[in-house]
């Protein structure tokens, strides 16, 4: 009887010292669409644009890009603008559980082109990507004529709700035509200003 209480004092002891050292931060969003997107990109302190990196500078904490802006899609911006967005670096940043698992735009390097959506709604006043990978597009040339595409193969924009979309539905249509996953950069922005 002893022995199978020291057992489970033993078991119960070994489990209560671990769990205090084992933390785990997960986000999760969902997949954002158009017309969501542009929603949360017209929100208070949050844009869109597409912009040319310019320089990148990495902080103790952060990361911080500047772009010249090319095209405005939503927000207070106009084209020529030069802006600097400083976006937390999660592993520096255990204390700010909001951008816990929420990485900077990823692949930028100056001269380097890219669609971002957004918010600076964080109290330090930190950037952070709308939907983490759903706010970052990449663009691509096809036969002459910019596209966008993201690292989830735009797959976030192909929901039952937005096919109901007749632009959508042309879209979706070119692409199939041209055998390519990506969007259209003017459908694009048409598809977010809806």
């Amino acid at each position: 009887m002893k022995r199978k209480a020291l057992i489970k004092i033993v078991i119960l002891t070994f489990v209560f010292c671990f769990m205090g050292f084992s933390t785990a931060h997960a986000v999760m969003f969902r997949m954002l669409g158009a017309k969501d997107l542009g929603r949360a990109a017209a929100t208070n302190g949050s844009m869109a644009f597409k912009g040319k990196v310019l320089k990148v500078e990495q902080t103790t904490d952060s990361q911080k890009i500047t772009f010249q802006v090319q095209d405005v899609i939503k927000g207070n911006l106009k084209a020529g603008d030069v802006i600097t967005l400083q976006f937390p670096d999660p592993k520096f940043n255990n204390n700010m559980r909001l951008s816990m698992g929420i990485p900077p735009p990823q692949s930028l390097v100056p001269g380097v082109e890219t669609v971002l959506f957004t918010t600076t709604r964080m109290l330090d006043g930190k950037t952070l990507l709308i939907g983490g990978d759903q706010g970052q597009y990449y663009l691509s040339n096809e036969g002459g004529k910019a596209g966008v595409y993201n690292s989830l193969g735009n797959s976030n924009f192909f929901s039952e709700q937005e096919m109901g979309n007749p632009l959508m539905k042309k879209v979706v249509q070119g692409m199939q035509e041209r055998n390519s996953g990506t969007i259209p950069y003017e459908d694009f922005k048409k598809l977010i200003n809806q």
